[in-house]
C-alpha cells in the first residue's frame, strides 16, 4: 500500500484499503499502489541502481482491452545521471535484449500462439532489434502529426499529450521501428519530472512508442533540485503531503531518474495478442458501474 502517488493519475483511480473490521486499521487513508518510483527513488540514493516488477493497481473507468485494474510494471531508477539519453538507452537496450532472448530460445513457442501470422510477426520483431530506435521531440512529432493531412478525432498537442491515434500515426510514420517521443510538457507531466529550463517549458520525459500496444514505457530524470520542486508542490498545494519526498532533496540527493515499463504489454507485444486481458491468466479489471467501451484511439495510453 502507499501513502501517496507521483504519476499523472487522477485522485478517483485509485483503489482505497480497508480492514472489514476496523475503520482505523491504518491511522491515515492507504491505497493500493499505482507505482513503486518514490521508494525506488529512495533507494537508488542508497544503491544507484535499483528496479521492481510489481502489482500496480489503477482505477481507470475504462472497459477497454488496453487497461487492467491489475498489472504489472517493471520499473527502474538510475543515480548519477544528468541525460535523459541515459535512460533512454536502458530502455531500448532492456526491450531488445528481452525480445532477442525470447527468438533465440522460445521461438517454437511463439510460432505456435502466432499460428497463420508467424512469418510476418517475427520478421517484424526481428526488423525491430536491428537498428536504433528513432528519437523525437514533443515539438517534432506534432509538427509530423498537423502536416500529416490525416483528420484525426483529437486535435494533436491540445491538452500537452498524445492520444492513442497519434501514437499510431508515429509508429507508422518511422516504418513501425519503436520511437521514443521526448521533451513533453511540463503541463502534461507529473510535478516530480525535471525542468528543461527552456523557453517551451519542457520536461525531461520520454515515452516509448512501439507496435501495437502503443505506449511501451515512459520515464524522466526526476527533479533533484530542493528549490525548485518546492516552490511547484507549493503551487500545487501538495507540500504536506508529500514532505518526505522532498526531504530526500534535502538532505542529501543525487541526480537521477527512472522509467517505468508495462509487462503486460510487452507480453502483449511479443506474442501479437491484441487484448492485455488475453496475456494475463487471472485478469482484473472493471465489470461494473460507467465504464467507458470507447474505441481506443479516444484514450490516452
Amino acid at each position: 500500500v502507499t501513502r501517496c502517488e507521483g504519476r499523472r493519475v487522477h485522485v478517483d483511480e485509485v483503489f482505497q484499503v480497508q480492514a472489514a473490521n476496523s475503520k482505523d486499521y491504518f491511522k491515515d487513508p492507504m491505497f493500493l499502489t499505482v507505482s513503486g518510483q518514490m521508494e525506488l527513488e529512495m533507494m537508488a540514493n542508497a544503491m544507484s541502481k535499483v528496479y521492481t516488477l510489481s502489482p500496480a493497481f489503477r482505477a481507470e473507468t475504462s472497459m477497454s482491452s488496453r487497461h487492467l485494474a491489475e498489472f504489472r510494471m517493471l520499473e527502474a531508477e538510475v543515480a548519477f545521471t544528468e541525460r535523459l539519453q541515459d535512460l533512454t538507452e536502458l530502455t531500448e537496450g532492456l526491450y531488445k535484449s528481452v525480445v532477442r532472448n525470447v527468438l533465440e530460445k522460445h521461438e517454437k513457442e511463439l510460432v505456435a500462439i502466432l499460428s497463420d501470422d508467424a512469418k510476418d510477426h517475427l520478421a517484424t520483431l526481428n526488423a525491430s532489434i536491428s537498428k536504433p530506435f528513432v528519437h523525437m521531440s514533443y515539438h517534432e512529432a506534432l509538427e509530423i502529426l498537423n502536416k500529416s493531412g490525416q483528420a484525426f478525432e483529437f486535435q494533436p498537442g491540445t491538452d500537452s499529450s498524445l492520444k492513442t491515434e497519434h501514437e499510431r500515426h508515429l509508429i507508422q510514420h518511422c516504418g513501425s521501428t519503436p520511437v521514443f517521443v521526448t521533451d513533453f510538457p511540463a503541463l502534461g507531466k507529473a510535478f516530480y519530472a525535471r525542468s528543461n529550463d527552456d523557453e517551451r517549458e519542457t520536461t525531461a520525459s520520454f515515452d516509448l512508442l512501439a507496435g501495437h500496444v502503443c505506449e511501451l514505457a515512459g520515464g524522466t530524470l526526476r527533479e533533484e533540485r530542493y528549490d525548485v520542486l518546492a516552490a511547484r508542490l507549493d503551487g500545487l498545494g501538495l507540500r504536506e503531503r508529500f514532505q518526505q519526498y522532498l526531504d530526500l532533496r534535502r538532505f542529501g540527493c543525487t541526480p537521477h531518474g527512472g522509467f517505468g515499463l508495462g509487462f503486460e504489454r510487452l507480453i502483449s507485444l511479443i506474442t501479437n495478442v491484441k487484448g492485455l486481458r488475453d496475456v494475463t491468466p487471472f485478469p482484473r479489471h472493471q465489470t461494473g458501474g460507467t465504464g467507458t467501451v470507447e474505441a481506443d484511439e479516444e484514450e490516452e495510453s
